[in-house]
């Protein structure tokens, strides 16, 4: 949007430049700082990388699933056991949500808030450092290939953000990209990656999700 307002003369360049100056500490002369405004927006290649990227979730589809819960765990050998027994029971069950996130320090799982109980009764209690409730998850299925070009999930989290959506965790197994958030932004959220798959801009409220 600053690329295109800045190429339609929307944007003072010099007065862009004094405020860069001013707020955000640029230094050196004026003229300069002008002058590197004049090959910021002479640059295409950032509009054509996202143009691809934004033709690519275009052509992707979406699914959401309300009444998800986050359980972080401490990382260790136990909690590891406890984690793989629960995810061959309730994992096994059909259309069932467990997903497993792994990092240095810790481990996440979302599931489905129906299982709660049953994953409390396997996990050691001293191993889970929190739970979160009403959370949502949103899955986009892309049907080109997406792992080689750039721009993919910068699109996506951009025009969330614009929409006022937080994302509470992600997770990439291509070409799914699955992202959380709060259950009370679930329908935003859904409407935003919906205009997306559709090509419509962010102003067009052409679908609503119910």
């Amino acid at each position: 949007i600053k690329r295109r307002a800045l190429k339609k003369g929307i944007v003072n360049k010099h007065a862009l430049a004094g405020i860069l100056m001013k707020e955000e500490g640029v230094k050196g002369a004026k003229s300069a700082v002008v002058s590197a405004i004049r090959r910021y927006i002479d640059n295409s290649s950032y509009e054509d990388i996202f143009s691809t990227a934004k033709k690519i979730v275009s052509s992707a589809s979406i699914s959401s699933k309300n009444c998800v819960t986050r359980i972080t765990l401490k990382k260790d050998k136990e909690t590891e056991r406890a984690v793989l027994k629960l995810f061959s029971s309730v994992g096994a069950e059909h259309g069932t949500l467990m997903r497993i996130l792994y990092a240095d320090s810790a481990m996440k799982l979302l599931i489905e808030e129906p299982f709660l109980d049953r994953a409390r009764k396997v996990l050691p209690e001293e191993s889970i450092v929190g739970i979160d409730k009403d959370l949502a998850e949103i899955k986009t299925h892309f049907h080109t290939r997406t792992w080689d070009t750039p721009g993919i999930i910068s699109s996506i989290t951009t025009e969330l953000a614009v929409s006022g959506v937080s994302i509470v965790e992600m997770e990439s197994c291509s070409p799914e990209l699955i992202i959380f958030v709060h259950e009370r932004d679930l329908v935003t959220a859904y409407n935003t990656l919906y205009r997306m798959s559709k090509g419509k801009k962010a102003s067009e409220r052409a679908h609503s999700f119910s």
